[in-house]
Protein backbone atom coordinates (compact mmCIF):
# COMPACT_ATOMS: atom_id res chain seq x y z
CA UNK A 1 0.00 0.00 0.00
CA UNK A 2 2.71 2.11 1.14
CA UNK A 3 4.58 1.70 -2.42
CA UNK A 4 1.13 3.03 -4.71
CA UNK A 5 0.50 6.22 -1.77
CA UNK A 6 4.41 7.13 -2.81
CA UNK A 7 3.35 7.02 -6.61
CA UNK A 8 0.07 8.30 -6.76
CA UNK A 9 0.01 11.34 -3.78
CA UNK A 10 4.43 11.56 -2.90
CA UNK A 11 3.92 15.01 -1.24
CA UNK A 12 1.25 13.53 0.67
CA UNK A 13 3.19 10.16 1.70
CA UNK A 14 6.38 12.43 2.59
CA UNK A 15 4.24 14.76 5.16
CA UNK A 16 3.12 11.27 6.56
CA UNK A 17 5.95 9.93 6.92
CA UNK A 18 7.78 13.61 8.36
CA UNK A 19 5.19 14.34 10.90
CA UNK A 20 3.65 10.92 12.05
CA UNK A 21 6.33 9.07 11.67
CA UNK A 22 9.31 10.63 12.41
CA UNK A 23 7.61 13.49 13.98
CA UNK A 24 7.94 14.51 17.52
CA UNK A 25 4.87 15.16 20.37
CA UNK A 26 5.20 17.14 23.26
CA UNK A 27 2.37 16.95 25.79
CA UNK A 28 1.65 20.02 27.63
CA UNK A 29 3.31 18.81 30.63
CA UNK A 30 6.43 18.14 28.51
CA UNK A 31 6.14 21.53 26.73
CA UNK A 32 6.09 23.39 30.36
CA UNK A 33 9.32 21.31 31.34
CA UNK A 34 11.25 22.29 28.23
CA UNK A 35 10.23 26.15 28.80
CA UNK A 36 11.19 26.33 31.83
CA UNK A 37 14.80 24.36 31.77
CA UNK A 38 15.85 25.35 28.21
CA UNK A 39 17.92 28.60 28.89
CA UNK A 40 17.67 31.42 26.31
CA UNK A 41 21.13 30.85 25.01
CA UNK A 42 20.46 27.25 23.75
CA UNK A 43 17.54 27.98 22.31
CA UNK A 44 19.36 30.97 19.92
CA UNK A 45 21.98 29.06 19.43
CA UNK A 46 19.10 26.16 17.93
CA UNK A 47 17.63 29.14 15.82
CA UNK A 48 20.83 30.30 14.60
CA UNK A 49 21.43 26.63 13.53
CA UNK A 50 18.05 26.46 11.81
CA UNK A 51 18.76 30.05 10.29
CA UNK A 52 21.86 28.63 8.81
CA UNK A 53 19.61 25.61 7.42
CA UNK A 54 17.42 27.64 5.97
CA UNK A 55 19.78 29.67 3.88
CA UNK A 56 21.57 27.00 2.81
CA UNK A 57 18.18 24.90 1.73
CA UNK A 58 17.49 28.06 -0.53
CA UNK A 59 20.80 28.56 -1.72
CA UNK A 60 20.71 24.54 -2.78
CA UNK A 61 17.28 24.79 -4.57
CA UNK A 62 18.21 28.20 -6.22
CA UNK A 63 21.87 29.31 -5.97
CA UNK A 64 22.47 32.54 -5.00
CA UNK A 65 25.82 34.56 -5.21
CA UNK A 66 28.14 34.25 -3.02
CA UNK A 67 27.63 38.49 -2.39
CA UNK A 68 23.70 37.72 -1.62
CA UNK A 69 24.33 34.67 0.89
CA UNK A 70 25.30 37.17 4.22
CA UNK A 71 22.24 38.87 3.39
CA UNK A 72 19.67 35.57 3.03
CA UNK A 73 21.08 34.36 5.86
CA UNK A 74 20.03 37.81 7.75
CA UNK A 75 16.87 37.49 6.40
CA UNK A 76 16.05 33.73 7.99
CA UNK A 77 17.01 35.56 11.44
CA UNK A 78 20.85 34.77 11.33
CA UNK A 79 22.48 37.10 13.85
CA UNK A 80 26.32 36.29 13.44
CA UNK A 81 28.78 38.50 12.05
CA UNK A 82 29.76 38.15 8.70
CA UNK A 83 32.94 36.92 9.88
CA UNK A 84 31.73 34.58 11.69
CA UNK A 85 28.78 33.43 9.06
CA UNK A 86 31.78 32.93 6.01
CA UNK A 87 33.50 30.54 8.47
CA UNK A 88 30.45 28.66 9.53
CA UNK A 89 29.23 28.55 5.44
CA UNK A 90 32.53 27.59 4.62
CA UNK A 91 33.09 24.59 6.50
CA UNK A 92 30.30 22.67 4.30
CA UNK A 93 28.63 21.11 7.97
CA UNK A 94 25.61 22.73 7.44
CA UNK A 95 22.37 20.67 7.28
CA UNK A 96 19.60 21.60 4.68
CA UNK A 97 16.34 20.26 4.70
CA UNK A 98 12.30 21.22 4.21
CA UNK A 99 11.84 25.01 4.22
CA UNK A 100 8.96 25.00 5.10
CA UNK A 101 9.12 23.04 8.32
CA UNK A 102 12.17 24.74 9.63
CA UNK A 103 10.53 27.88 9.48
CA UNK A 104 7.66 26.05 11.50
CA UNK A 105 10.16 24.99 14.11
CA UNK A 106 11.97 28.35 14.10
CA UNK A 107 9.13 30.34 14.81
CA UNK A 108 7.53 27.44 17.87
CA UNK A 109 11.58 27.58 19.31
CA UNK A 110 11.28 31.43 19.12
CA UNK A 111 8.04 31.41 21.15
CA UNK A 112 9.58 29.10 24.24
CA UNK A 113 11.45 32.42 24.84
CA UNK A 114 8.79 34.68 24.87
Amino acid sequence: MATFVKQVAPIAWEAHQDYVVNGLRFSHVEQSLLERRLPDRVIDDVLEDVAYGITATLHENKPREDGELFVLYQKQGGGDEETDFRLKWESGEIKTGNVREMREFRDKLASLRE
